[in-house]
């Protein structure tokens, strides 16, 4: 609901399936394509955090998904 996407690809050694992992996997190579930087990466990592801090709040899911959309529409997909 934030924007931020989480790829089913499998891990290697997670005995459970790619649409039921013990974890979540981020799918780095898109971030690159579009030319994040360390900088970028951090905020992406900040967001995670407060959603999962915020106990799924919808007003502020609401508003990390407009700063999500804002950083991307600097860096559109090539």
């Amino acid at each position: 609901r934030a924007g931020i996407v989480a790829n089913y690809n499998s891990v290697p050694w997670d005995d459970k399936t790619p649409q039921n992992p013990s974890g979540i996997r981020l799918g780095s190579a898109a971030m690159t394509t579009r030319g994040f930087m360390e900088s970028e990466f951090r905020m992406v990592a900040d967001w995670i955090d407060r959603v999962i801090s915020s106990g799924l709040n919808e007003h502020e899911i609401n508003k990390i998904q407009g700063e999500v959309k804002a950083l991307c529409g600097q860096y559109a997909m090539p």
